[in-house]
């Protein structure tokens, strides 16, 4: 699936190739920022009720991205990934595909829908209601991660975000884990937190 989508740049329409691109970090924001607001508007809960569908949809969301980078990234999907990890200051290559995320994110929007209906047995527009504030949380989540990541290999954009020093530990965090050990093996997953690293052993 995600081998179709990287290999559009050498195929199909003008619009295809571009969607198979790294965008570049105004074009991700112009369609990532109103998401999150969009999102954060439907869900017309009381105050405390959004705040904790929004921690909660970015709380997922960190183990999604840790899971991803270590399992699929690390695991399965290594033959796409090492060309990051050889080329790590590649401009094209820091944001992942508008192509690649939208899908995705739609997909796990659709099945956290599902569950929240079918399984669980929510009222439909009651699980919608929620999934606004999951999704803003989520989504809010995932530009931090990309934001963080494009940051650590390219220091000269989004400078304004360094004057943060939790921005500046969670970068050299990642740079962390682009140098092996003395087995080859790669350690610091995370992004956005050390949370799943320490939980899984891989600080």
């Amino acid at each position: 699936f995600f081998r179709v989508f990287v290999g559009m740049h050498s195929n199909g329409s003008k619009l295809l190739r571009k969607l198979g691109q790294s965008p570049t970090i105004l074009e991700h924001g112009i369609f990532w920022w109103p998401f999150v607001l969009v999102n954060s508007l439907i869900c017309t809960q009381s105050l405390h009720i959004r705040v904790a569908c929004f921690a909660f949809g970015a709380f997922v969301q960190s183990f999604i991205e840790y899971a991803s980078h270590a399992w699929l990234f690390h695991g399965c999907l290594w033959g796409m990934h090492k060309g990051h990890h050889k080329r790590p200051g590649d401009d094209k290559k820091l944001l992942v595909p508008l192509a690649f995320s939208v899908i995705t994110g739609f997909a796990a929007y659709l099945f956290t829908w599902w569950i929240m209906v079918v399984p669980i047995g929510l009222d439909r527009d009651y699980s919608l209601d929620l999934l606004g504030g999951m999704s803003a949380g989520s989504a809010c989540w995932y530009i931090l991660f990309e934001y963080i990541h494009y940051v650590s290999h390219n220091p000269t954009k989004l400078r304004a975000l360094n004057q943060f020093q939790w921005f500046k530990d969670l970068q050299l965090m990642h740079k962390q884990h682009h140098y092996e050990d003395d087995k080859g093996n790669y350690r610091v997953y995370g992004f956005t937190t050390t949370i799943w690293d320490r939980i899984f052993g891989t600080l």
